[in-house]
């Protein structure tokens, strides 16, 4: 099974985006799988790629963020 991450955000003028994530690395220490990483920016993303296949969907990460900034959620097929 498959699954979706999401980082919740608050749209900006322009077309931007402001991430809750504030980049504590909770969610990937917390990982028992070690599905999660930073992205060039420290965002967490999946190892594998979106969907994320390694991920047990366990919701950990998403439990333990103090700033409530990530989702899972299970992959659908479209």
């Amino acid at each position: 099974m498959a699954f979706h991450l999401t980082l919740n955000y608050k749209e900006l003028p322009n077309d931007k985006k402001k991430y809750w994530c504030k980049s504590c690395g909770i969610c990937i220490e917390i990982c028992p799988v070690n599905c999660l990483k930073f992205d060039k920016v420290r965002l967490p993303e999946f190892v594998d790629g979106n969907p994320g296949q390694k991920c047990t969907g366990c919701l950990q990460c998403e439990k333990h963020c103090p700033d409530m900034a990530i989702e899972i959620d299970k992959a659908t097929d479209e």
